[in-house]
Formats: structure tokens, C-alpha cells, sequence
């Protein structure tokens, strides 16, 4: 899904939170380079698109999930 609304969030906790924002905004900035780079490459929709975000994009959210769970 799209994590505009989220990231929008961690932009808005840099203040008081800076640590905490920074990292959650680098794998957002993570995510989004690797959806720019398979767009870039013309991959939307194929297998290796697919492939990527089963493996890659899929370990990055879980890695963030843990961390909102720990930091809750």
C-alpha cells in the first residue's frame, strides 16, 4: 500500500523524535527507490517485479513492523 500517509507522520515526529523518525524514513526512502528503480527499468507488473517484493520489499516491511511493534 501507499505509505504517503505514514511517512507524512515520521516527517512530523523529526522534532521530537529524531532518531526514531530518521530510521523509519530511511526504509521508507528504501522502498521507494526500489519501486522507482523497477519502473525505471520497466519491470511494473512481471515476475521480477513480483520477486522483489516478495523478497526484498517484503523483509524491509517486516523488519518495519517489528521495529513499530517494539516501539510502541
Amino acid at each position: 500500500g501507499c505509505l504517503t500517509h505514514a511517512r507524512r507522520k515520521f516527517k512530523e515526529a523529526q522534532d521530537n523524535h529524531p532518531v526514531e523518525a530518521q530510521w523509519m524514513l530511511g526504509h521508507i526512502a528504501l522502498l521507494y527507490a526500489i519501486e522507482a528503480q523497477i519502473q525505471l527499468e520497466k519491470l511494473q507488473g512481471t515476475p521480477v517485479h513480483k520477486m522483489v517484493r516478495d523478497g526484498v520489499c517484503r523483509e524491509i516491511t517486516q523488519n518495519m513492523r517489528s521495529w513499530l511493534d517494539e516501539h510502541r
